[in-house]
């Protein structure tokens, strides 16, 4: 026969294992990692391109001189952010906007890129979602 303590600290153990916690997470569709380096604090500029070909720096938009204003004070901190571009795209699905006036985006990145050299800004990069 077991001894009884035996028996009650296999059930403890049963119990405590089969304890389910849950957390609930916002339903949101997370990217994916594809990086092992850690990861450093870093003050960080968001730049983003319309459809439209607006800029938005940090979310405010920005017209063209005043943009290329705040690459130039970015550019000359002496410990630079690190600057993230991400441009809107269509959504298979979208309907879309007759209003706004599309524009082709090639050339507005190579502009975009040549704006960064010129203010001096040297660690920037493009986000995206993984490919599938």
């Amino acid at each position: 026969m077991t001894p009884m303590i035996d028996v009650i600290f296999l059930l403890l153990t049963f119990f405590i294992y089969t304890l389910v916690v849950r957390v609930d997470f916002l339903p949101v569709k997370l990217a994916g990692v594809n990086t092992g380096q850690q990861l450093t604090e870093t003050t960080v500029v968001a730049i983003t391109i319309s459809k439209a070909g607006q800029y938005f720096v940090n979310q405010k938009e920005l017209k063209e001189e005043a943009f290329v204003d705040k690459l130039n004070t970015i550019g000359s901190q002496e410990e630079q952010p690190l600057v993230v571009v991400a441009m809107e795209v269509e959504d298979e699905g979208e309907q879309i906007d007759t209003t706004i006036k599309l524009v082709d985006r090639g050339p507005l990145i190579l502009n975009l890129v040549q704006k960064l050299q010129n203010a001096g800004i040297k660690d920037f990069r493009f986000a995206g979602p993984p490919n599938p």
